[in-house]
């Protein structure tokens, strides 16, 4: 799927949940936000969510066929699975916003458990390398690949890796990421895009500065 690089942003959360929640870029454009979950751009439709799970590596192509079919047998559970997936990627966003930026937790927590609750439920138990693991027939259901971010949502809030959540600094950027920096040192989603912006701009402002105090108006009055 590295043909479609350029049309979604990176996978670099760290999480699945993030990558998901990144997928929504608010006023990105014209004052209007981007949705990576839909084929326009603008709305999240489910061809669109399909097309991202497979960019995402959470269904193949295989499985995404499965599930565009069972989409064309039943709309309304199609239109069903996309609110959703657009409900739970907002609980996944305004819940780890909040965490990194060291908030009170806000209510949408709620909407993470149910998500988790409904994913548990869904789930069957099979023999692992290690015990028994959870596993969902991806393609047997619409909503199945969702229970996969609702978990990783869980597994993420319940972790140490938490203290590691952060939101990009960049200027208007709203990207989630893990800090996996050997001194917790990250700030960027990625140095190439909103790191090189702050760069220029900081230099640039220096160079402002410099040249505002070398101007005839600052410099000392001659006896």
């Amino acid at each position: 799927m590295d043909e479609l690089a350029d049309r979604y942003p990176a996978l670099n959360g760290g999480a699945l949940c993030l990558d998901f929640a990144n997928t929504l870029e608010p006023k990105a454009e014209h004052g209007q936000d981007r949705d990576h979950l839909g084929t326009d751009r603008r709305h999240a439709d489910h061809a669109g969510l399909l097309a991202w799970l497979e960019y995402a590596q959470v269904i193949d192509d295989g499985e995404r066929r499965q599930l565009t079919a069972l989409a064309r047998q039943s709309p309304p559970t199609a239109d069903d699975a996309v609110a959703a997936a657009v409900d739970l990627r907002a609980a996944v966003t305004a819940v780890f916003s909040a965490l990194a930026a060291h908030a009170a937790l806000p209510p949408d927590a709620h909407r993470l458990r149910d998500a988790y609750a409904r994913a548990v439920k869904a789930a069957t138990l099979e023999p692992a390398t290690m015990g028994l693991q959870w596993s969902w027939n991806r393609s047997a259901e619409l909503m199945a690949p969702l229970h996969l971010i609702a978990v990783s949502a869980a597994e993420l809030a319940t972790s140490t890796t938490l203290a590691r959540v952060k939101q990009c600094d960049g200027e208007n950027c709203w990207v989630l990421f893990i800090d996996t920096s050997k001194n917790a040192s990250r700030r960027w989603c990625q140095m190439r895009y909103c790191g090189n912006v702050a760069k220029s701009h900081r230099q640039a402002a220096r160079r402002r500065q410099a040249r505002a105090a070398s101007s005839p108006r600052h410099m000392p009055p001659r006896h």
